[in-house]
């Protein structure tokens, strides 16, 4: 990273594919908010979460060796590798190859421009816990744990139609 003030590094922070030349990286970095209309036609705004970062970097292969790292750049592709992307600003983490186009034209026989999109693998963190007696209806709703899958409806009850004109039938009578 000498001159490059651009890297892509692996997970232990090495410099990766450093003979490439990069001549540009378009870096998106974005939030949605989550909007609902209110009954007098309002809307209002009341949450917003991040949107994955997108990232596109434009490069151009060094002609002394531009067919293995294409191979190289398409088995990190392949091997769904998790990359850190260190630009001019800021560093990128958790950021994966999710496209690899590339241009072979005339006026670069001896090499090839390509675009390594990559996308950011966002990772929230979840919990689980067992509620008390007191929190549920039904004391036996405070674990799921050996419950198996259950159904709404007993086996021997027949289908939705048998059902209601099961149904029909005692109203009837």
């Amino acid at each position: 990273m000498a001159d490059n003030v651009i890297a892509i590094l692996d997970e232990d922070g090495n410099e990766l594919l450093s003979t490439l030349t990069n001549i540009g990286v378009s870096v998106s970095v974005s939030k949605t908010f989550a909007k609902h209309s209110l009954e007098n036609g309002q809307t209002v705004t009341d949450d917003q979460y991040d949107n994955p970062t997108l990232l596109n970097m434009q490069i151009i292969l060094d002609p002394s060796d531009y067919v293995s790292v294409y191979k190289e750049i398409k088995t990190y592709y392949e091997n769904v590798t998790n990359f850190t992307i260190q630009t001019k600003v800021d560093s990128y983490s958790n950021m994966f190859l999710e496209s690899l186009p590339h241009d072979e034209t005339p006026e670069m026989f001896t090499t090839i421009a390509m675009t390594l999109e990559f996308t950011e693998q966002l990772i929230s963190e979840t919990s689980t816990e067992t509620l008390a007696e007191s929190d549920v209806s039904t004391a036996s709703d405070t674990t799921t744990v050996d419950s198996g899958e259950k159904s709404t409806t007993s086996d021997d009850d027949g289908t939705v139609l048998q059902r209601l004109v099961s149904n029909a039938e005692e109203d009837a009578a």
